[in-house]
């Protein structure tokens, strides 16, 4: 699962030359996957039931998960279309249009771009035609009636319309996301080279969240792939020039162990805000994106792999910790001086993060100790779930106290993705079930 759209393109190219290797390697695996210990007997009568469920004797267990999946899509696609059609959100309870003011207003179809590439690969033909002719034909950014999220509008509509480019190579998509980054720029229009977190797209007003006091880590550094990516496909080098003046900055700017500050000074980086460290909300993706962009490069942007290697390594040093209780491996947060013992399900993405640099590495010691790294988070991710009433991981787990992969206060969930993207990049990184 991808969370942002436009890391389609590299993960077709990080995975796509895998999957022959993959599905040979895992297919003793698959029937474990579902079946679990049941014994070899007790396994092939439990395939031909499911098997006749589905009305057919040839279907693999593959075969039957993907069918699976693809009637959670058309559900919560077909629950969107019949309720809230061209609108940004559906309310699921209500069953009315539901937006945001990160999406720039109701008539933003957030939900339409975001699925464009997941309904193409799913090959949920209609269904993405549908898409792809009210995307072709309707959108536009005078849609934008309140401030919206420069980061938001970048990652859905961006790099969902890049995405939906690079699997179908269909030419308006590219100039459609031309029109969304252009309506984008005057929010990098600051002397710092740091954009705002808000943009209002008809004044051209750019301001921040009232409660971040600046500009966010994980928004300001997760832009790079979509305005690199679209100025290769344009030829105009705008867009690259613009997220590489975030770069620049905040590579110079002073750091605490290596560690890049959650809350930036949009006006002057060097000038720090709150001191907190964090792999989860507001810090996540922008570590993630120095390793990707480097991948995206070709493994020749010597800047982004010099600044991901050294901050790897400040947070494996620093925010890497083991609980007295289970011995489970968490990303911890620093405030100031203060270590908090809590990681959120957004930092279950370095699950993907560390396997990835794992099968970067040129040293064997050190391709071991990330890859090691990758699965210990894993498997506390998968505590996170395993260990609550409801089977549900909460949106924050402590290790403090009696609490171990368990929420203390956060006891809700919020569909984050990140969990089961981890755990696909080591399923197809390492073939292990």
């Amino acid at each position: 699962m991808t969370r942002n759209r436009s890391e389609t393109v590299l993960n077709y190219r990080l995975f796509g030359e895998m999957d022959m290797k993959n599905e040979s390697r895992t297919s003793v695996h698959q029937n474990r996957l579902i079946f679990g210990s049941a014994n070899e007997n007790m396994k092939m009568y439990l395939l031909s039931v499911v098997r006749k469920l589905f009305n057919t004797k040839k279907m693999t267990t593959s075969d039957i998960r993907r069918q699976k999946i693809k009637k959670m899509m058309l559900h919560a696609w077909n629950g969107y279309k019949n309720y809230s059609w061209g609108f940004a959100e559906v309310s699921p309870v209500s069953k009315t249009p539901h937006w945001a003011e990160l999406f720039g207003g109701d008539k933003m179809p957030v939900t339409i771009v975001d699925a464009l590439d997941t309904l193409f690969i799913m090959d949920l033909q209609e269904e993405y035609e549908e898409a792809r002719d009210f995307v072709r034909d309707n959108f536009t950014m005078e849609s934008a009636t309140t401030p919206l999220s420069v980061f938001e509008t970048t990652i859905r509509f961006v790099g969902g319309l890049l995405s939906a480019h690079a699997l179908t190579k269909e030419q308006f998509y590219v100039d459609k996301a031309k029109e969304v980054a252009d309506s984008l720029l005057p929010a990098f229009d600051q002397v710092s080279g740091i954009p705002t977190s808000i943009l209002d797209v008809s004044r051209k007003i750019a301001t921040n969240f009232g409660w971040a006091g600046g500009s966010i880590l994980a928004e300001i550094g997760t832009l790079h792939l979509e305005f690199v990516y679209l100025s290769q496909l344009t030829g105009n080098s705008t867009y690259r020039d613009a997220v590489q003046k975030i770069r620049d900055a905040l590579d110079r700017m002073p750091k605490k162990n290596g560690l890049y500050p959650t809350y930036i000074n949009t006006l002057d980086v060097n000038i720090p805000l709150r001191s907190i460290y964090t792999l989860s909300a507001c810090g996540d993706s922008f570590y993630e994106y120095l390793l990707k962009s480097w991948l995206q490069s070709d493994r020749t942007d010597e800047q982004a792999q010099r600044m991901y290697w050294n901050a790897s390594q400040a947070i494996v040093s620093t925010l890497l910790k083991k609980s007295s209780k289970s011995n489970l491996t968490y990303l911890a947060v620093l405030n100031g001086e203060y270590t908090q013992h809590r990681m959120g399900q957004l930092a279950c993405f370095a699950v993907g993060m560390f396997g990835l640099q794992a099968v970067n590495e040129l040293n064997q010691d050190r391709k071991d100790e990330a890859m090691k790294i990758a699965e210990d988070l894993a498997k506390t991710c998968h505590e996170s779930f395993i260990r609550s009433e409801t089977g549900i991981g909460p949106e924050e787990f402590d290790f403090e106290w009696e609490r171990d992969a368990t929420a203390a206060n956060s006891v809700h969930y919020l569909l984050r993705p990140e969990p089961i993207e981890g755990f696909f990049y080591l399923w197809r990184l390492t073939g292990k079930p």
